[in-house]
């Protein structure tokens, strides 16, 4: 086996380790996990020894595991930092801006705009926040435009704010009311996306219910999170938080679409990666903000 699918097998090799999971490590280098098991068994075939302890639910290294993850580990920072240094020799590369899933629609297409003003060449893409972010910080993507606080350190700017509403069946008492109050609907399942991170699908828990602790379910997408929140509120008969703007233009029948009480707004982030340059992030931040504001003076 050449060195470059070797070191291609060790890339994965150390996704795994960190993840502890097939399932996460599997989503966060776009790949199945059948084949994440297959570059794993090639490498220990490769190495001739067991690289990680295999349970039901997570895997741990074994000792020549352990030993060829504090070899490998500064060699793969090595590299992340050979990548920077050809980056930032070379400012026209097409710029990856990546948005989450449950960005508002209207937003994308603020963003497309600018990329389009900007006649420069970019790649855009959606994924969950969870999976974003780990991009952002590996510096596979250079911009990231995501709603609510990030859980980790990141240079970001506030562009602009939606308002969360609260989606429930019709048919529930509170339906008849002006707003949602925090406890309103306890008696409902509560339905959250699976753009934000666990801490984030608490919050959303309290909101609802007054009390992060209780159970929920994830909202499979239906394109974006927004569709798919209103499918599991009707559906699972379940209370959600959407953004307003994720379900504008929605079939919201057979739902309550109400404001929380008090109003809850929900800040829209613009990230970099470490190294990026300030223009295309200032760039895009003003672009954005420039064109809340003016939203802001529509309504």
């Amino acid at each position: 086996m050449d060195s470059i699918q070797s070191w291609d097998l060790i890339l994965t090799f150390l996704v795994l380790a960190e993840e502890a999971r097939h399932s996460g490590a599997a989503a966060r280098l776009g790949i199945s996990r059948q084949t994440l098991r297959r570059r794993i068994e090639r490498l220990e075939a490769e190495l001739g020894v067991a690289l990680f302890e295999r349970s039901h639910r997570r895997v741990e290294l074994t000792p020549a595991g352990a030993a060829l993850l504090e070899d490998a580990k500064p060699v793969a920072e090595e590299m992340r930092a050979v990548i920077e240094r050809v980056r930032r020799r070379n400012p026209d590369r097409p710029l990856s801006v990546g948005m989450t899933t449950d960005i508002d629609p209207e937003l994308v297409r603020r963003v497309e705009a600018w990329v389009h003003q900007r006649q420069a060449p970019a790649v855009l893409g959606h994924r969950p926040a969870e999976v974003s972010m780990r991009l952002l910080r590996e510096g596979k993507l250079d911009l990231l435009l995501f709603a609510g606080a990030s859980d980790e350190p990141a240079d970001s700017l506030t562009v602009a704010h939606e308002q969360a509403m609260a989606v429930f069946p019709v048919t529930h008492l509170v339906a008849t009311h002006p707003a949602v109050r925090a406890g309103d609907l306890k008696d409902l399942l509560v339905a959250v996306g699976d753009a934000g991170s666990i801490r984030q699908r608490r919050r959303t828990v309290e909101q609802l219910h007054g009390d992060p602790d209780l159970p929920y379910i994830v909202a499979p997408r239906i394109g974006t999170t927004g569709p798919g929140l209103l499918h599991a509120a009707r559906t699972n008969g379940a209370a959600s938080l959407v953004l307003a703007g994720a379900i504008r233009g929605h079939d919201t029948s057979g739902l309550a679409v109400l404001p929380m009480d008090p109003p809850l707004m929900i800040p829209i982030n613009l990230a970099r990666r470490p190294g990026l340059p300030d223009r295309p992030f200032h760039d895009l931040a003003d672009h954005l903000m420039a064109m809340d504001e003016e939203h802001l003076d529509s309504d």
